[in-house]
């Protein structure tokens, strides 16, 4: 299957192209009215929608810079690439004078030659500014767009050159020489390679245009001004024959001065027919586009598609990590072929063999020579390989031991065609059966002997282990493989770190498939180098402001998945007034910067990857990743506000709807007025929380953000005891994943909700494995006889009642409870102070948040313990009264 007919992202993306100065209330009606607008339609479908206008929040003074506007281009072939439906609007009319010219990023040999034959102090200055390739020659622009903070100097300086090549230009075309098209203006520049992209690209009917009528040649008119109005009437002429009338939107001549001087709501009603003809033909666009898809539907089909869009996704970024690095390092060399030598020496005596682990640090070429070895694996066999590719914790359910083991299972069971199908009939998302299945499907493979299976997983200690694992983390991974079956793993840590059991770690020291990488920092191409990444960091603060970029980088470093390019617009571009001009000095970006930033750090830093439907920013390499997070979040204070900005992003509809609710009088969250007989009177008649809806994005990251930014009583309101949160993480996910959210949780809160939800799911994973929708009565089994009549699990367990109402197939739901409460009566075991002299404990205590443990040894300074994470968290050093400690932990 070709890359580019793959799913991509679930998202519309529309670059607008006009001039600065015009246009400004269409343009600001687009981003302000329609983009809502299209956006409630489409929420549903899991579709963003996006119109980038790269002169909002700018001052116009860059608009005929060529730097920038190759940025730009690049911007354009991004939307027809990436949009779903539609990635041009051209607002295109006007005053012809409007339109200046930028320089022209290529001229022809001949042609410059001619226009710089003169010895002239202007010719001079083209000269220098242009540098000979072959049969053309090629602008140097980079040297006025360099410094992005103080932008005066450069500006003048491109000035200057821009008005000695129109001169030199203008004296060309008196004497005969065609060079009108070296006069063409950015928007002019933009439509041509719009136009291009209609021919070559995947969107046929992408482009939009609106046209006003171009103001009639007055005779005091310069020369420039005519040549610009013969291009641009060319240029509407050709438009209109290659768009059908749909697509093109004729603009009143009023509303030029409508745009710009009339109050908002007059511009508002003169500009309604633009705006819904705008929103017809995008709204067509999306529709046809959506017709298109395959019904993911419900049952074997939502499955099929769940595993083959995760296997999608990590051979995504295999192949663009084989194709931007590959093996020049001799020991890495020597060790693949190694690797690659023990395959084929095991497959052809038909023996058993261990997995291969590979160790290293960051920057040591683990993942490039895992890639290499997903392609090389085909060479050394004699028949077709099945091969299956992970990257650990870069999608959500590669990031728990349990989803891993489970989407994996799944495909191996339809790669394989097992008879029992994707799912067996007793099959139970529970970590037990999970490692059992995954166990028999490699003796099942086993029996296949025309079949040869390889399983690649990088950064394997990336992967979270929770309490639910057995044993440890990685007891699942296998130490005796069939002949036809191949295990690769990679990791950073050691493998005495590693969370394997003694004998496993005892066969990889004794067996030849334990290899050891070593840092490679002193190559100057490997872009993963401590070195490389501080330099690009320095370079990147130089030119966007230490301010404005840690602040990028911040976010970035704080998402789990990566963030979309509208969620990071939306964290820095503050957009309550569309006249203001953001600023970098202000730690601010708009459409242009951001654009700027996204080019500049693609190149080394960043990667844009598709996960679950989103096209998402994130750290190319772990080194990158972990010196972000240490150069711009080192400080705690500063990590939580990045998560609390990025929780309040993704819940925003939630928080307003609370915020608008809110009485004067104070409530424990989850709470509700009036509510004495709240499970009695009324359980089945609850009104919904909150007109939002839980997406996906939430089930998968946003609620993490809540537990990182330490807002504990929102996760609870909002998340892991919101009913309508636990029903979206097993509809669009699975139970296991669920159980995996609230593990994760556990890890970081002592909490009887938490706890009593927690049970209830373990209680019902096999029910709900089977079929999701019985969450609702599984709820009311568990939780209805535990409650309280007030507090979050009382919503929790009335909003279940609600939906079982409304649900229109057969349910068991008890009225009456005989279940005990689903909480364990020994929630965590501690093991603190460890087996060395003087570690016993002289003084227990437990902070007044039932969080952390203070430990007063009889010997030593008094300790911080972390009650669910069983860590010690912090020394107390210094004079201290033993009893008197614990007064002030919280």
């Amino acid at each position: 299957m070709e890359s580019d007919k793959w799913p991509g992202p679930r998202a519309v993306k529309i670059y607008i192209s006009s001039l600065y100065n015009d246009f400004r209330e269409e343009r600001r009606q687009t981003l302000e009215l329609v983009g809502p607008e299209l956006q409630s339609t489409y929420d549903d479908r899991y579709i963003e929608i996006e119109f980038v206008d790269m002169h909002y929040g700018t001052d116009g003074g860059d608009e005929t810079n060529p730097a920038l506007l190759k940025y730009h281009l690049d911007e354009i072939r991004c939307c027809s690439r990436a949009s779903k439906a539609g990635y041009f609007l051209c607002i295109i009319g006007g005053e012809a004078s409007s339109y200046q010219p930028v320089l022209p990023f290529t001229i022809e040999k001949d042609v410059f030659e001619k226009l710089v034959k003169a010895e002239t102090s202007q010719s001079d200055l083209i000269r220098d500014c242009y540098t000979s390739n072959g049969a053309s020659y090629q602008l140097n622009d980079e040297k006025w767009y360099s410094n992005l903070l103080e932008r005066e100097e450069e500006r003048q300086q491109l000035s200057t050159v821009q008005k000695a090549f129109t001169s030199l230009a203008l004296e060309a075309y008196d004497s005969g020489l065609d060079v009108a098209d070296l006069l063409r203006s950015p928007v002019e520049i933009q439509c041509d390679v719009a136009l291009e992209l209609l021919k070559t690209g995947k969107h046929p009917k992408g482009l939009i245009v609106a046209h006003r009528e171009l103001s009639a040649l007055e005779p005091d008119d310069n020369k420039l001004t005519t040549i610009a109005h013969a291009r641009l009437k060319a240029l509407q002429k050709r438009i209109e024959d290659i768009l059908p009338d749909t697509h093109i939107i004729y603009l009143e001549a009023s509303s030029a001065d409508s745009s710009r001087t009339d109050g908002g709501s007059d511009s508002e009603e003169k500009l309604s027919p633009f705006r819904q003809k705008l929103q017809t033909v995008v709204s067509s666009l999306i529709d046809d586009s959506l017709s298109t898809e395959p019904d993911q539907g419900k049952g074997r089909k939502k499955t099929v598609q769940e595993v083959f869009l995760e296997h999608i996704t990590h051979l995504r970024i295999c192949i663009e990590h084989n194709r931007k690095y590959h093996l020049t390092v001799k020991h890495i060399k020597d060790t693949a072929e190694s690797i690659l030598n023990n395959a084929k020496e095991n497959y052809t005596n038909k023996s058993r063999h261990p997995p291969v682990l590979i160790h290293g640090p960051d920057a040591s070429g683990k993942s490039t020579l895992l890639t290499h070895l997903y392609y090389k694996c085909e060479e050394i066999f004699p028949k077709p390989v099945l091969r299956i590719i992970r990257f650990s914790a870069s999608t959500p359910r590669s990031a728990y031991n349990l989803e891993l083991l489970r989407v994996m299972c799944q495909q191996m069971s339809i790669i394989l065609n097992i008879p029992e199908g994707y799912l067996p009939k007793d099959a139970s998302f529970d970590p037990l059966y999970i490692n059992n299945w995954f166990q028999s499907l490699l003796r099942r493979c086993e029996e296949m002997e025309n079949q040869i299976l390889l399983i690649f997983i990088d950064n394997v200690h990336r992967v979270n282990p929770l309490e639910c694992d057995i044993v440890t983390g990685l007891s699942w991974l296998p130490m005796s493989l069939p002949r036809n079956v191949f295990l690769v793993c990679t990791s950073a840590v050691s493998l005495d770190q590693l969370q394997l059991t003694p004998a496993q770690k005892e066969k990889f020291k004794v067996q030849s498939c334990y290899y050891l990488l070593e840092a490679i920092e002193d190559i100057p191409e490997n872009d993963s180098s401590g070195e490389y990444v501080d330099s690009a960091f320095d370079n990147l603060e130089a030119v966007f402001g230490a301010k404005a970029f840690s602040k990028l980088a911040g976010y970035i470093t704080c998402s789990e998945f990566g963030l979309t390019e509208l969620e990071l617009l939306e964290l820095l571009m503050p957009t309550s007034n569309s006249e203001a001009v953001i600023t970098l000095k202000d730690a601010n970006f708009n459409f242009s910067t951001l654009c700027v930033a996204k080019y500049i750090m693609m190149k080394s830093l960043i990667s844009e990857n598709v996960v679950s439907g989103r096209s998402t920013w994130r750290w190319r390499a772990a080194s990158a990743s972990a010196r972000a997070r240490r150069r711009y979040v080192r400080v705690q204070s500063a990590l939580r506000d990045a998560h609390s900005d990025l929780a309040a992003l993704h819940f925003a509809s939630f928080l307003c709807d609370t915020d608008d609710t809110d009485t004067s009088e104070a409530h424990e969250p989850g709470c509700v007025e009036e509510d004495d007989a709240l499970l009695d009177s009324t359980p089945f008649h609850s009104a919904s929380r909150t007109a939002a809806a839980f997406t996906q994005r939430h089930v998968e990251e946003s609620w993490l953000h809540l537990l990182l930014a330490g807002d504990f009583s929102k996760l609870k309101d909002l998340t892991v005891c919101n009913f309508d949160f636990l029903l979206a993480a097993v509809q669009t996910v699975t139970i296991s994943y669920l159980r995996c959210i609230l593990e994760h949780v556990r890890c970081y809160i002592l909490d009887r909700d938490v706890e009593l939800v927690y049970g209830a799911v373990r209680k019902a994973s096999d029910i709900l494995t089977r079929d999701p929708m019985q969450l609702g009565a599984q709820i009311i089994a568990w939780l209805r006889p535990a409650v309280a009549r007030r507090g979050v699990l009382a919503t929790l367990v009335t909003a279940a009642m609600a939906w079982c109402d409304g649900y229109d197939k057969p349910l068991l739901v008890p009225l009456n409870g005989w279940l005990h409460p689903p909480i364990a009566s020994t929630v965590r075991v501690m093991s603190v102070g460890g087996s060395t002299p003087g570690a016993s404990a002289r003084l227990l205590q437990l902070a007044p948040s039932g969080q952390h443990l203070v430990l007063a040894p009889s010997a030593g300074d008094p300790q911080l313990w972390h009650v669910m994470s069983n860590s010690k968290v912090h020394t107390f050093k210094g004079k201290f009264n033993f009893h008197t400690v614990p007064s002030f932990i919280y």
